[in-house]
């Protein structure tokens, strides 16, 4: 989706009760990565897209509502957790 600045994409991606995979498209990385960042979701790709899923020994987790995700953890075990893990 094309989105018209930097704060639009942040806030379309972050109004959802999920967080699971996000990815920012951009020419220019370094801002690519300061806007992941503040994407919540489990893992935020810049000019990629998550390939460890088919590595299922690998970690996974989102963030929210995921039921098993990050944010989940953290509600039941009352501890504070990273916002997302980036794959640069």
């Amino acid at each position: 989706m094309k989105i018209s600045d930097a704060e639009e994409g942040v806030r379309l991606a972050n109004d959802s009760e999920y967080g699971l995979q996000a990815s920012v498209w951009t020419k220019d990385v370094e801002r690519g990565e300061a806007m992941a960042r503040r994407i919540e979701a489990g893992v935020v790709c810049v000019n990629d897209a998550q390939v460890n899923y088919t590595a299922l020994n690998l970690p996974m987790g989102g963030w929210k509502e995921l039921g098993a995700g990050y944010a989940a953890r953290a509600r039941r075990e009352s501890a504070s957790t990273p916002r997302s893990s980036p794959c640069w």
